[in-house]
């Protein structure tokens, strides 16, 4: 590979960190009068970027005979990245100035819980992802094309097979009222004593990552040594601000630890199912365990004024069965639901099945059908997840495949480590260690069937992931 090669590729880095600090600013800092601007940037960030990825450097690349197997797998990379690229410049300028437009509309309309201050951006979007679909799909579906923008190595078919079984069962147990019919206990804390035991949390899992503030929780990687994550705080539950640090920590390790002396592509996270297993793995597989919580009551009796409740019962609280109308709220056992029936709303949305305009009732229903909650408020509806607003339309899917590959990685640990031994004393390096050499080392060098293998030595199972869940919620 030429030196001309290595640097060109590292320009794709660069820009696409410029890309993540942009998006950085807009959830963080910046002024709502600076979104004209904004927009004009990105366009011209994922322009360069497309240019990059198009080049007649790569292009010459991808002819070439591969001499081992990493170049190969490294020039299949490649070409997905071209293929994923080779759209209309016109389109790709279009799609990211919409994007930050979008995104302050929707923020806007959930401020006021008001989904139509936000309908006839949504349609735009979905009508800008229809038209990138189009273009790529080959004999795929839309969604199919979508979808493998968050991972490559799953189609819908096969999402439906894995969930299908979950939504049954889940919706079985929870209308014959099988679980535990206790209800969560909030944790009041000032927003002062939250950011001191958030960040004992932070250096606990993922040293030297900045945490802020944001109204949708979120992770980016700008630098290999520049993390930032985001947490949102409630005055009146101190659990809310944790667990979403918890679970954005999860994409922050693997950030952190991935192979970033390789190349690009090769450096890169594989796909959405494997960030979402890290961070669920820490948000819930660990979050969850009477080891973690055991460490946690520590530290809450050591920072806050008042503590309203024993260690037991903390315990049972987080092990509380009790649907909530938001999904980043949920307890468990029913968030996967909530992933389940986004997953067909949006699937329906871009292949034309679903109005914009009925969005909200169909959103409504399901919550009702599956959660057996009603309702009326659309900030508590549609309007609570910023996905859609920034177009990512196939990334819902990944929270629950990645749900169970982690489920999977906690068995593993609990096998392969002292893990309750490390949980209890706080010391988390050996948990970093395994899951640096079993997932985060290997970046994008395998595929997932094959980081499968390499890791857990197990594929994705529905029956295995409901053990888990039946095991925590039903067995404790």
């Amino acid at each position: 590979m030429s030196h001309s090669l290595k640097t060109h590729l590292n320009e794709i880095t660069y820009l696409k960190s410029i890309k993540s600090l942009l998006s950085w600013d807009q959830e963080t800092l910046m002024p709502k009068s600076a979104t004209p601007f904004r927009a004009e940037q990105s366009a011209l960030i994922e322009s360069l970027i497309q240019d990059r990825i198009l080049d007649e450097k790569i292009r010459s690349y991808l002819m070439s005979t591969p001499s081992n197997p990493t170049e190969k797998r490294h020039q299949e990379l490649l070409f997905d990245e071209v293929e994923k690229n080779s759209l209309p410049k016109d389109l790709v300028e279009r799609l990211a100035k919409h994007t930050v437009l979008s995104i302050e509309s929707w923020k806007k309309a959930r401020d006021k819980k008001d989904f139509s201050l936000f309908q006839s951006d949504l349609k735009e979007m979905i009508r800008l992802n229809q038209e990138v679909a189009d273009h790529l799909k080959k004999g795929k579906s839309r969604y199919d094309t979508l979808l493998s923008f968050y991972d490559k190595d799953l189609t819908f078919k096969e999402i439906e097979e894995l969930f299908d079984p979950i939504e049954k069962e889940l919706t079985k147990i929870l209308k014959e009222k099988k679980t535990p019919q206790i209800s969560p206990i909030p944790l009041p804390a000032s927003i002062e004593e939250q950011k001191k035991i958030c960040g004992s949390i932070v250096d606990l899992i993922a040293p030297k990552t900045y945490l802020a503030e944001s109204t949708h929780p979120f992770c980016d990687m700008i630098a290999p040594t520049d993390i930032r994550l985001t947490t949102r705080y409630n005055p009146q539950d101190l659990f809310e601000a944790l667990f979403s640090t918890l679970h954005e920590l999860g994409h922050a390790l693997y950030d952190l630890q991935l192979p970033h002396e390789k190349l690009y592509p090769l450096n890169q996270a594989l796909s959405l199912t494997v960030h979402e297993s890290q961070s669920k793995l820490f948000e819930t597989c660990i979050g969850g365990s009477k080891d973690f919580l055991t460490l946690l009551f520590k530290k809450c009796q050591n920072t806050l004024k008042d503590m309203p409740f024993t260690l037991d019962e903390m315990i049972r609280s987080r092990h509380a069965v009790s649907p909530n109308p938001i999904r980043i709220e949920s307890d468990e056992f029913t968030y996967p639901l909530h992933i389940i029936f986004r997953t067909k709303i949006e699937k329906e949305l871009i292949e034309g099945e679903l109005q914009v305009e009925d969005l909200p009732k169909v959103f409504r229903d399901y919550q009702r059908k599956l959660l057996d909650l009603n309702v009326e408020d659309d900030a508590q509806g549609c309007l609570q997840d910023i996905h859609w607003a920034s177009g990512s339309f196939g990334y819902f899917p990944t929270y629950l495949t990645g749900c169970m590959y982690a489920a999977d990685q906690y068995e593993c640990l609990k096998k392969e480590i002292p893990l309750q031994d490390c949980l209890l004393k706080g010391d988390l390096k050996p948990l970093r260690d395994w899951l640096k050499r079993a997932v985060h080392t290997h970046g994008s060098l395998y595929n997932l069937p094959n980081l499968l293998k390499q890791s857990t030595k197990k594929p994705l199972s529905s029956k295995r992931y409901l053990d888990y869940l039946k095991e925590r919620f039903l067995d404790s």
